[in-house]
């Protein structure tokens, strides 16, 4: 009887199956998550291109256009950010090495520097005016997204036209001319609202925070610094001279408080479009079979980070206080299923390219909602220098004082929970009005901790405005620290 054959590798054909079976699962499995990716990805676009907003590939693929028509402001703010000229090196090395703080605060060799620098940009700067006497800045949708060595030398240039826009107001109210000052600052706002309007980023939006602010500080400066060589009633008579230009002032200063996060909104959603369109430099042919097999789960992620920049859009645009949009960023990482310290593996690869292309949320939102306030309480500041004026130099009992005559309103703390009135601090050695800042507790006007730095904002308490002459926090740092401290309640 013969033997029966011996079986080798007899599992491999029962292997052979699962062997083909799951290599066309996958293939399979990759194509439907492929198809559902990018059908999310067109429902998205489509949702936000019925807002306005462009699809990604006509802002990658087309080159930037720079605006050739002189009735649109892009055109003289794109010819001044293109021309704008180097200082001598004398004027370089006093601005790095000797301007401390306020350029209102100068003495007679900085205010020839000062001078100087200003004759220097003097087109610059008139073409800031002239884009100001045009009604809206309308840049070329067509700018590269993607392209940031484009848009950064802008924003640079942009940044330098507001800070000699600074110096400008600074060297015309030291000639007494408030109306001169108070234009310039009035050029430097507009600039800001122009600035987030090339290539809506969260860079751009941050770069138009940075003008705002100092915006509002040279609002402040011009507020409580005395024109030099003149007394009490001579300064008197030119702030009323110049009252219709300040009211104008305080107006635009108070333009954005009806919609106090409309510019936080505005970034925002164009960040998630720079976000969109990454998904195009993910798995290209140079990346190979890996690239393939790796780009449907990257663009899965780019696109979650796209929609959640979205919702942060969204709710900065229903947002009236920094509280408020703080929780509503929580509950959406949360819904987007974002780890803060993701632990695991799983979770650490789920979120790769989220967590290189994710921007710092809170610390953006904190920069808008800062900036928010300070521009508020250079409206106040402003608007109790007028009241001042007209009551022999006595400030306002209360900032309710100052309504309607001197302010349309007193402005929400974006910075508190539901947005309640600016504090007034009268008493102490500087009478301040003020926000509870990022800690949204009331401190009293208190501006440093205990020994703290004045040049540290992580170490400042309240957000406040000095309503008179103050100590200036970076040319006379010691005698600051020694003024706020004394604030204290024994």
């Amino acid at each position: 009887m013969d033997e029966p054959p011996i079986r080798t590798f007899w599992w491999l054909k029962r292997l052979l199956p699962v062997a083909v079976a799951l290599p066309v699962a996958w293939l399979g499995f990759h194509i439907w998550l492929g198809n559902h990716i990018d059908a999310r990805e067109a429902a998205l676009l489509d949702e936000w291109r019925q807002d306005g907003w462009p699809h990604p590939d006509e802002t990658v693929v087309n080159q930037g256009v720079v605006p050739q028509d002189p009735r649109n402001a892009a055109f003289p703010l794109n010819t001044a950010a293109s021309a704008l000229p180097p200082l001598s090196p004398e004027d370089e090395d006093w601005e790095a090495d000797e301007l401390r703080g306020s350029p209102f605060r100068v003495d007679a060799d900085g205010l020839t520097h000062l001078r100087s620098i200003v004759e220097t940009t003097q087109l610059q700067l008139d073409l800031a005016r002239q884009a100001r006497e045009i009604e809206e800045p309308i840049f070329d949708w067509g700018l590269p997204a993607v392209q940031i060595s484009t848009l950064m030398p802008l924003l640079n240039s942009f940044r330098e036209i507001a800070n000699r826009l600074g110096y400008l107001a600074a060297v015309e109210h030291a000639e007494g001319d408030l109306l001169g000052a108070t234009e310039a600052i009035r050029d430097m706002l507009r600039l800001s609202d122009a600035t987030p309007t090339y290539g809506p980023s969260l860079v751009s939006g941050l770069v138009s925070c940075g003008i705002e602010a100092l915006a509002a500080a040279r609002a402040a400066d011009l507020a409580t610094t005395p024109i030099p060589g003149l007394d009490d009633a001579d300064r008197h008579e030119r702030w009323r001279a110049a009252r219709p230009a300040v009211e104008a002032l305080i107006a635009d200063l108070l333009a954005d408080a009806n919609e106090p996060m409309h510019d936080a909104a505005f970034a925002y959603r164009g960040e998630r479009t720079m976000s969109a369109a990454a998904p195009q430099f993910v798995g290209l042919p140079a990346g190979g079979v890996s690239g393939w097999v790796a780009k449907p789960f990257f663009k899965a992620d780019l696109l979650r980070t796209a929609a959640f920049i979205s919702a942060m859009g969204d709710a900065a645009a229903e947002s009236n206080d920094l509280r408020g949009w703080i929780d509503l960023i929580a509950r959406s990482r949360d819904d987007f299923g974002f780890e803060v310290e993701p632990e695991s593996s799983a979770e650490m690869l789920s979120e790769l390219m989220s967590s290189i292309l994710l921007p710092s949320l809170d610390r953006g939102t904190e920069a808008f909602t800062r900036v928010e306030a300070q521009r508020r309480m250079a409206a106040v500041a402003l608007s109790v220098r007028l009241y001042r004026v007209d009551h022999d130099g006595a400030l306002p009992s209360d900032l309710d004082a100052l309504v309607p005559e001197y302010l349309p309103f007193v402005p929400g703390d974006p910075m508190a929970s539901e947005s309640p009135p600016l504090r007034y601090r009268l008493g102490g050695p500087l009478p301040v009005v003020y926000s509870v800042g990022v800690n949204g507790q009331d401190d009293g006007g208190r501006m440093v901790r205990p020994g703290g730095n004045p040049q540290r904002s992580w170490e400042h308490l309240d957000l406040a405005q000095p309503l008179t002459p103050a100590p200036d926090p970076r040319a006379e740092p010691d005698e600051f620290v020694i003024e706020m401290e004394s604030q204290e309640s024994p």
